[in-house]
């Protein structure tokens, strides 16, 4: 209830104490992860980390294992360790289908992203759209793909992939940041020198 109420740091505290005093209870599985997710939210990454290798650890077979992988990758990224969390996320991506994974391939990209590897972004991000049916992971994928052509300046791919955001998920925040974007680039190519 706490987690639900946003009452992260007071949920710590109860997760916590069903981790360590009742590993054998059936809640113990779904207590660690919820407080891993808990200590994200608090931005306390490697203890975050930390509790969802210990669930892999204690629950190898679970068939929430791909969250706990996400959540690791998640907590190395945010630590700016973007090659191990792309480990993470491709384990999450190879055994799981679902909006999780969508999420993971995004994240994938946006690691390459930060390492300024924006050729490798652009193909990792691509597959979110080709891969999995989830409108909101391809809008983010597809806008960010554009941004990585921006770095590289290929200025007529970066058009197009806004132009696609705009037209295939016109009523989401990620059309509205590409026309922006359109905006932006339309007024760059009308200064002189370019």
């Amino acid at each position: 209830a706490l987690v639900k109420l946003g009452r992260h740091g007071r949920a710590v505290t109860h997760l916590t104490r069903v981790v360590e005093n009742f590993a054998s209870d059936v809640a113990c599985a779904p207590s660690m992860l919820r407080l891993g997710d808990s200590l994200a939210v608090l931005q306390r990454w490697s203890k975050s980390e930390a509790v969802l290798a210990d669930f892999l650890s204690a629950f190898p077979d679970s068939a929430q294992g791909y969250q706990a992988r996400f959540g690791i990758g998640w907590a190395r990224e945010n630590q700016g360790r973007y090659g191990e969390a792309i480990k993470a996320y491709l384990e999450v991506v190879s055994h799981h289908q679902g909006p999780t994974a969508a999420r993971a391939q995004f994240q994938i990209g946006e690691c390459l992203f930060a390492q300024q590897q924006y050729h490798q972004a652009v193909g990792e991000l691509l597959k979110v759209d080709i891969l999995y049916a989830y409108p909101q992971w391809s809008a983010a994928a597809v806008f960010e793909a554009g941004r990585c052509f921006e770095k590289l300046n290929k200025l007529a791919q970066a058009r197009s992939q806004f132009q696609t955001v705009v037209e295939k998920f016109g009523e989401t925040r990620w059309a509205r940041m590409a026309q922006e974007s359109l905006s932006q680039l339309s007024v760059s190519n009308a200064l002189p020198g370019r």
